[in-house]
């Protein structure tokens, strides 16, 4: 079965374009599968090997032309501070250069594009710190000058609702709001999923990631992970 978008392929071309837009739609897997005419067994197998592809997309996007010089913003996400010893252990660590009490890095990059990830081993720390949606956040931005950012963001102060968020983004130019966006987002999208496992919390930050990128820069979602599919079919 030949198929622009997929090798050895399980669905034919435009049952996997209808998959990629109502996925692109966000719409749930048992949905898709009904209305495609498969199980949903292979909507969630492809459903898997589109996150895979927007990950290695994000991938790309942050190695062309970028670097930590052009930045505009720099940031590490931390679990709030809640306590005094808590504070004397963070800054002590931070004193000695120690990482143990980041969770996720990213930087935003020119026009308002950002890339995050979660320190390796950190995947349950990151879901919980979500979830509970106390953060703080670190950071250093380029305005011309470099300016230190150090704020705690209450994620319960942003909307829950992904469309309102998309919204605020688009007026949004600060680089602390817009990580604080992202992250409601990121929460809003898990809370919606129901339970989202650690090891594949990796996954949907990413899907995040391009679906957030994609918010601001304009254009339709699923013509974009469709030409990412011609360009690098799924395996």
């Amino acid at each position: 079965m030949k198929n622009r978008y997929a090798a050895r392929a399980k669905l034919t071309e435009k049952e996997l374009r209808d998959v990629v837009r109502m996925f692109a739609k966000d719409v749930e897997a048992t949905l898709i599968a009904n209305a495609v005419g498969v199980s949903r067994t292979t909507v969630n197998e492809y459903l898997r090997k589109i996150r895979l592809a927007l990950a290695e997309q994000c991938a790309l996007d942050g190695a062309i032309g970028e670097t930590r010089r052009n930045a505009e913003m720099l940031f590490s996400v931390h679990p709030e501070r809640s306590s005094s010893k808590a504070k004397a252990r963070d800054s002590e660590a931070l004193a000695n250069n120690a990482h143990e009490v980041d969770v996720m890095r990213g930087a935003i990059h020119a026009p308002g594009r950002l890339g995050i990830e979660i320190l390796p081993g950190k995947d349950l720390e990151a879901l919980k710190l979500v979830r509970t949606g106390k953060i703080r956040l670190r950071g250093w931005k380029n305005n011309g000058y470099v300016s230190v950012v150090e704020s705690n963001i209450d994620l319960d102060f942003y909307s829950p609702d992904q469309e309102e968020i998309l919204a605020e983004l688009g007026k949004e130019r600060e680089g602390e709001k817009v990580v604080a966006l992202f992250l409601a987002y990121l929460r809003a999208r898990i809370s919606r999923m129901r339970g989202v496992c650690p090891h594949t919390l990796r996954l949907h930050l990413k899907e995040c990631e391009y679906r957030f990128n994609n918010a601001r820069a304009g254009g339709t979602l699923s013509r974009r992970i469709l030409a990412i599919l011609r360009e690098r079919p799924l395996a």
